[in-house]
Order: structure tokens, then C-alpha cells, then sequence
């Protein structure tokens, strides 16, 4: 936004199409909103709750008692759908109770980061680029640099 009010076009009385990937980025959209503009979204895919969600609460189970060091985060959907499911099984609490505790999260990238960070959950390593790969580099670091003091948080 700061780039579009520097040095970018007089949004006042257009009309912009705005590419999702995952869920609608309502901040964005309001930015444009106050600047004159009509924001039409366009969803790309859709993200779903999973078919079958065993696996899931399995994990969430397993986060809520405690025995979960760490959660990779791979989209701001997912998140939605991790919290989703804890409320249903009643397990908010105890998954907010871990990331107290502790509990490392890594995040795939920026739009996930910030989802995470709505949610009120710390993000400790963020992949960059936002590749598969590097979160799982990213992740490790971050375990490192915790348990040992050394290294460093990147992607």
C-alpha cells in the first residue's frame, strides 16, 4: 500500500480484480476500499476441510497433551483448519496452552505467517523463498538455535 500511495495510480473510482490464493486478505481489500476502489476477488481454488479429519485431531490430540515439540504451518488455510478442528474436539485451549509452552511453529511463508499471527501465534522460522523444502530448513535452524543457542533463523 505504501508503494501504491507513493508513487501509484489514483485508486479512486476503480475497479480491481484481486488474485486469492486461499483465503481473502480482507485487510488488503479494505486498503483499496478506503482509497476509492471496488474490489472484486478472485478465488483461484478453493481450500476445504479435509474428507476424512482423523488424522488431524489425531495430531491436535497429541499437541493438547503436551507431547508435540513443534507445528509446520504450510498454508493460511491450514491454520484456519487446524483451529477449526480444535474447537470441535474442544481442544483450543490446549493447542493455545502449547504454543505458550512453547511449542515451535514454522510458518511456509508470509501470508501464512500472518494468518498465524492473527491467531495470536508466534511464528519462530518462516521459509524463504516459501518452498516445501526450506520451511523444513527453516524449521530445523530454528530447533537448533533453540536447543543448542547456536545457528541461525533463514530459509
Amino acid at each position: 500500500m505504501q508503494a501504491l500511495d507513493t508513487a501509484g495510480p489514483d485508486l479512486a473510482g476503480t475497479e480491481l480484480a484481486i488474485q486469492e490464493y486461499g483465503l481473502p486478505n480482507h485487510r488488503l481489500y479494505a486498503a483499496l476500499q478506503e482509497r476509492g476502489a471496488t474490489v472484486v476477488p478472485v478465488p483461484v481454488y478453493r481450500w476445504a476441510f479435509p474428507e476424512d479429519p482423523e488424522p488431524l485431531y489425531a495430531a491436535l490430540r497429541q499437541v493438547s497433551a503436551g507431547s508435540v515439540d513443534g507445528l509446520l504451518f504450510t498454508s493460511a488455510n491450514q491454520v484456519s483448519n487446524v483451529l477449526q478442528a480444535a474447537q470441535q474436539l474442544g481442544l483450543e485451549q490446549g493447542l493455545r496452552q502449547a504454543v505458550e509452552r512453547g511449542m515451535l511453529i514454522a510458518s511456509i511463508g508470509p501470508t501464512c505467517t500472518e494468518a498465524l499471527q492473527d491467531q495470536g501465534f508466534p511464528v519462530h522460522a518462516e521459509a524463504s523463498p516459501p518452498k516445501m523444502g526450506q520451511l523444513a530448513r527453516a524449521a530445523v535452524e530454528a530447533w537448533r538455535q533453540r536447543n543448542t543457542g547456536t545457528g541461525t533463523i533463514s530459509g
